[in-house]
C-alpha cells in the first residue's frame, strides 16, 4: 500500500482553497452522519447526489463533497491535501477554485456516459489535481508511506505514483473488475487535469518552469547540443581561440563542457549527477565567477538543489553567482530571500544575511516572501 505525505515543491503563496475544499468535504460528511445516520440518506444529501441522466445541473458539482464513508474520506483528503497545494499555488486562488469545479464536472460527465449508477466522492475532481500535477512537476519527489513486509518512507517520483495510479485505474475500469468504484470518472478527472495544463503552458497562461513537462519536451534539442559540447567540441573551439581571449575569458569556455554537464543532468532529472558536478566546476573554477554560472534556470534549479540537501555553503555559492549575473531576473528579489535565509540560518553571516534580507524585503512580490523577511530580520536583532 502507498499513502501520500506530501511533496517537496515548495509554495510561494499560503495555501487556501485546498484547505477550504477540504474542510467542507469534512463538514458534509459529519452532516450526512448526524441528518442520516449511518445508514439512511437525509433529504438534503439525497438531493446532492449524481445521479446520471436523473439529477439537476447542480449535482455535477455537490456530489464532488459528499463520500460514502470514513475510509472514501480519507483516501482522498490524503490525496488532495498532498497534491493540492502545488498546483494552487501554480494556479492562484481563484483559476485553482475553478479548476476544482470543472474538474468536478468533467469528471461527473465521465461517469455519466460509462454508468449509470448514483455517484459521490471528491476522487474525479482530484485526480484531476494529480493529472495537472503530474505535467507542471513530474519529476516532483513525494513522500510516501510504504507498507509492504516493512513499513517505511520512500520518495518516487511523481510520475511514477501518479502513473501507477492512472494504471490502475485503465486496469480496473476496463478489465471489468472495477467494483464500486468509479474509475471512469478518474480517468475522466486525470485527462482534464492533464489536458488543461498542457493547454495553459503551451499559450503562456501559466509561466513555463524549467521541469515541467512541456518545458522537458521542448528541450530535447537543447540537451542534445549540451551532449556534444561535453563531448569535446567547445575545448577543440577553446583550442582554437586560445590565442585571441584573456585568460579569463579562456578559462570560462574551458569549462564551457563542466557547466553543459551539470545543465543536462539538471534537465534529465538526474540531481546526483548534477550536484556532484556543480561541486565538481566549483573546486576547480570558483575563482571564476562566470565560469561557474548557468542559464538563469539551471542556476537557480542547482541552489535550490544545494539547499535541499543541506550543503548550505554551494547553495550560496549559486544563489550569489544567479545574482551577480542576473540581477534584472524576475526572480532575482527571491534568490535574495534565499541567500539572506541561508547566511542567518546556516553560515553564520548576520551582518550580510540582514543586507540581503533587507534589500529582498523591498524588492519581493509576495506577502509571504515579506513576512519571512520580517521573520528573519527578527531573528537577527
Amino acid at each position: 500500500m502507498l499513502i501520500p505525505l506530501g511533496t517537496d515543491r515548495p509554495s510561494t503563496r499560503r495555501t487556501v482553497v485546498t484547505y477550504v475544499y477540504a474542510a467542507i468535504c469534512v463538514a458534509a460528511f459529519a452532516a450526512q452522519r448526524f441528518a442520516g445516520g449511518m445508514q439512511g440518506l437525509d433529504p438534503i444529501t439525497d438531493a446532492l447526489i449524481l445521479r446520471p441522466g436523473d439529477s439537476p445541473w447542480w449535482s455535477y458539482v455537490t456530489y464532488a463533497i459528499l463520500h460514502g464513508g470514513f475510509m472514501h474520506l480519507l483516501g482522498n483528503m490524503v490525496f488532495l491535501l498532498s497534491f493540492g497545494p502545488a498546483v494552487e499555488d501554480r494556479f492562484g486562488r481563484v483559476g485553482f477554485s475553478l479548476f476544482l469545479v470543472g474538474g468536478a464536472v468533467v469528471a461527473g460527465l465521465a461517469h455519466w456516459l460509462s454508468s449509470g449508477a448514483p455517484v459521490v466522492g471528491a476522487s474525479g475532481a482530484i485526480s484531476g489535481i494529480t493529472g495537472a500535477f503530474l505535467i507542471l512537476f513530474p519529476r516532483t519527489r513525494v513522500r510516501v508511506l510504504w507498507f509492504f513486509i516493512l513499513i517505511t518512507i520512500i520518495t518516487p517520483p511523481a510520475w511514477f505514483l501518479i502513473g501507477l495510479a492512472i494504471a490502475k485505474d485503465l486496469f480496473l475500469e476496463f478489465g471489468g473488475s472495477g467494483g464500486n468504484v468509479a474509475h471512469a470518472a478518474h480517468l475522466g478527472g486525470y485527462a482534464y487535469g492533464a489536458g488543461l495544463a498542457l493547454g495553459l503552458l503551451a499559450s503562456g497562461v501559466l509561466k513555463r518552469e524549467p521541469y515541467d513537462l512541456l518545458s522537458m519536451m521542448k528541450q530535447r534539442a537543447r540537451r542534445r547540443q549540451f551532449r556534444a559540447a561535453a563531448d569535446g567540441a567547445a575545448p577543440a573551439r577553446v583550442a582554437a581561440d586560445r590565442g585571441r581571449l584573456s585568460p579569463t575569458e579562456a578559462r570560462i569556455e574551458q569549462h564551457a563542457p563542466d557547466r553543459a554537464e551539470v545543465i543536462v543532468a539538471l534537465n534529465d532529472g538526474r540531481e546526483d549527477d548534477a550536484v556532484r558536478a556543480y561541486r565538481a566546476l566549483l573546486s576547480v573554477a570558483g575563482d571564476v565567477p562566470r565560469a561557474v554560472t548557468l542559464s538563469p534556470k539551471a542556476q537557480l534549479a542547482i541552489g535550490n538543489v544545494l539547499m535541499q540537501r543541506g550543503d548550505h555553503a554551494a547553495a550560496a555559492t549559486a544563489y550569489d553567482r544567479f545574482l551577480d549575473a542576473y540581477q534584472a531576473d524576475p526572480e532575482a528579489p527571491s534568490v535574495r530571500l534565499l541567500l539572506g535565509l541561508v547566511l542567518a540560518r546556516y553560515l553564520n553571516d548576520p551582518i550580510r544575511a540582514k543586507r540581503e534580507l533587507a534589500e529582498a524585503k523591498l524588492r519581493v512580490r509576495g506577502e509571504r516572501e515579506r513576512a519571512l523577511a520580517d521573520e528573519l530580520l527578527l531573528e537577527l536583532g
